[in-house]
């Protein structure tokens, strides 16, 4: 996922994805819709998901069973918080949806301890974690 988010944003723009899961399980992803995918026009620099991009995700959602758990998206250079952009627009507004932001456009390998991982409160904001303490939240891999 990270290589194809790094080769989507060509090192010059922001990409991103959807993290799909199966129904009562959104600690288990299982499937990944990149944005530019639902929205071909999406990628401008920053992310411009437009509504229509919804529509279909919903759709697939509901035909294959899953649900949305988070997102991912890129940022230029090492910083992995979250613009005021991305707070004041949570690409799903759910208590409990969680935003991955992958550094430096996603060119290159990427630890879990240089991931941004905000989870969405609600009205309370967004709760951040970085560095180990957003590391102990992210596994890559299978189950066995």
């Amino acid at each position: 996922m990270i290589a194809e988010l790094g080769r989507r944003g060509r090192g010059e723009r922001e990409s991103g994805a959807f993290l799909l899961s199966p129904r009562g399980d959104r600690g288990t992803v299982t499937r990944v819709v990149y944005l530019d995918d639902l929205d071909p026009a999406c990628l401008v620099g920053s992310i411009h998901l437009r509504a229509a991009a919804y529509g279909k995700l919903w759709s697939l959602c509901d035909r294959e069973g899953l649900c949305v758990a988070g997102d991912v998206h890129t940022h230029p250079g090492p910083g992995v918080c979250q613009s005021s952009l991305d707070q004041d627009n949570p690409m799903v507004a759910r208590v409990g949806h969680l935003a991955l932001i992958l550094p430096n456009l996603a060119m290159g390998p990427i630890q879990p301890r240089e991931v941004g991982v905000h989870e969405y409160l609600g009205e309370a904001g967004w709760r951040s974690s970085f560095g180990r303490r957003a590391a102990r939240l992210i596994y890559v891999g299978r189950w066995a």
